[in-house]
């Protein structure tokens, strides 16, 4: 085993030298404030986490509490009043918009969240190309067929098209 002797003035190596007792007194009440800081800080995050939390949202706890006693049955019933979806659809668009406006930019500053944009971005650009393509082409073949085919149906003029091809 090798002795590594460490020379020149790296911080962590070195013991700090007061030339002055008062500088030492100095050092000891700013580390000692600095405590206190601290000590503040963690008790100011305990009284957070003790402190019980007093809802935000009567609406949402009222929507939550009507919700949870309905039975099973109770609750598919009312799944399916359209007054409901539509209510329903409405309040989760709204959610997934808010829910957008502030995960967007935490996605985006995060390493895999960017990479998985960019990913996610050349995929749809070379999706929409070639989808962009096959809308084209279908609109082109519709046109063909209705204005010289309507004669047959559209099921007789894409068997033709297949059997010209083949």
């Amino acid at each position: 085993m090798q002795n590594i002797y460490v020379t020149g003035n790296d911080p962590l190596m070195r013991t700090p030298s007061y030339s002055n007792p008062s500088d030492l007194d100095l050092e000891i009440i700013r580390l000692q404030q600095a405590q206190q800081q601290l000590e503040q800080k963690r008790q100011q995050l305990q009284q957070v986490q003790i402190q019980p939390q007093q809802s935000q949202s009567p609406v949402w706890d009222e929507i939550d509490r009507i919700t949870s006693e309905l039975s099973e049955s109770e609750f598919s019933m009312l799944n399916e009043n359209q007054e409901f979806q539509k209510s329903q659809n409405l309040v989760m668009n709204i959610l997934q918009q808010e829910y957008m406006k502030i995960m967007r930019p935490i996605v985006e500053r995060s390493p895999e969240g960017k990479k998985a944009l960019e990913n996610h971005l050349s995929i749809l650009k070379k999706w929409k190309k070639t989808i962009s393509e096959d809308a084209n082409k279908s609109l082109m073949l519709f046109q063909e067929y209705t204005e010289k085919y309507s004669n047959m149906t559209y099921a007789e003029f894409l068997k033709m098209k297949k059997e010209q091809k083949g």
